[in-house]
């Protein structure tokens, strides 16, 4: 909610904006496939992805397109509860975090796995993580199958991986991308000295495995 206005992703492929005080529609707008997540509303823009693979970013006004991006190679399909999904569905949250757009696509590890950082004003890219899903320890934990909530500190972006374990990793190199003061929020249970765990470019660890054995959490 902002502005007195909800936003709502839909199993119909539609995000509605709707008047928080009476439930009157105010736009929607057609995406390819259902919606799982809560988009993100930064600036006056709205983000959000689905299970068509696009990243979307639209006016939070009137709900024109400002920007598609697809972070996955290719529009390749792939049947998905009884439909033809993309092979690399957005099943993460879209977050925004001074004017970087991170998601994750794809929930097959074998078939490549994307972590991706997405200019917030055009939608280009920042970098993205295309190695994930090769790596043998994740998948012997169950798999890096990125679903779920993303969370970002100053330095660390956590990954969640639906019911495997989630990765925590560096968030993002500063340069190119202009400071955006503001960021969409989420919340997350974490270890105490989670912020130490970093590699998200270089070698992705388990939440779990660092975390292991400690009775104390800080919710931030």
């Amino acid at each position: 909610i902002a502005d007195n206005i909800a936003y709502v992703g839909s199993t119909d492929g539609y995000l509605y904006a709707l008047d928080a005080w009476n439930g009157d529609l105010i736009w929607k707008y057609k995406t390819g496939d259902l919606i799982e997540s809560t988009p993100a509303i930064v600036n006056g823009k709205v983000y959000t992805g689905g299970d068509d693979g696009y990243v979307y970013c639209l006016s939070a006004v009137d709900g024109s397109l400002i920007w598609r991006q697809r972070p996955s190679p290719s529009d390749e399909k792939v049947l998905g509860n009884g439909r033809m999904i993309s092979l690399w569905p957005i099943r993460t949250s879209v977050l925004v975090d001074r004017g970087v757009v991170y998601c994750g696509a794809g929930v097959f590890p074998y078939e490549g796995i994307y972590i991706c950082a997405l200019n917030a004003a055009d939608g280009s890219s920042v970098w993205k993580n295309d190695t994930i899903g090769d790596r043998a320890h994740e998948l012997s934990y169950g798999g890096i199958s990125p679903h779920g909530y993303l969370l970002a500190s100053d330095e660390t972006l956590y990954v969640p991986a639906g019911r495997a374990m989630p990765a925590v990793g560096d968030q993002v190199p500063r340069g190119g991308v202009d400071a955006d003061v503001q960021r969409s929020r989420e919340l997350a249970l974490l270890a105490p000295d989670v912020d130490e765990i970093a590699g998200i470019h270089h070698d992705i660890e388990t939440l779990a495995e660092r975390a292991a054995g400690r009775d104390n959490v800080d919710c931030i």
